[in-house]
């Protein structure tokens, strides 16, 4: 039997939408925003170890320590003042309380559909600036600080997470 051809996917059906902190339960599905202005986003993870110095392995080792970092970066991003989701990520910056800085994000690498992937989690929006060049389209600079490491799933009827195990 000759081997399938591996499923490339290109971004142009992926989906990014954000919500406000909801002190730490999901957002319902018509509270997130469609964040549509970036040109990228990345999104993962980076598993923790530590080193071991051993004399049986003549130097150091690295060992799994259960810890998981959370990755998500956002790309250029056009600033538009009546755009909803950037007015949420402004929101959150200029927050004095630190819960309202939080924002819920899924991004949905494949496009929005039942049985797609899914993955989620939050980030503080403590970091937003303008670049404003004086020639050119503003420009706004979303630094994400994630909170833990994101959570994959897939999406169930009606716009549900369903986590994968």
């Amino acid at each position: 039997m000759a081997p399938t051809a591996p499923n490339f996917r290109f971004g142009k059906n992926a989906r990014i939408e954000i919500a406000p902190y909801t002190n730490g339960t999901e957002p319902a599905v018509g509270d997130f925003l469609n964040f549509c202005l970036t040109n990228q986003v990345e999104v993962g993870l980076t598993n923790g170890s530590i080193t071991i110095d051993s004399f049986c392995s003549e130097g150091d080792v690295e060992v799994p320590d259960g810890s998981q970092t959370g990755i998500l970066t956002f790309g250029d991003t056009t600033w538009a003042e009546d755009d909803l989701s950037l007015k949420l990520l402004e929101n959150a910056a200029f927050s004095k309380n630190e819960n309202g800085q939080k924002v819920h994000y899924r991004i949905y690498p494949v496009g929005k559909a039942v049985g797609k992937p899914v993955w989620r989690g939050l980030f503080n929006a403590a970091d937003v600036k303008l670049m404003i060049p004086s020639k050119g389209i503003i420009k706004m600079i979303v630094t994400p600080k994630v909170q833990g490491a994101p959570e994959r799933g897939t999406q169930a009827d009606a716009g549900a997470f369903t986590p994968v195990p």
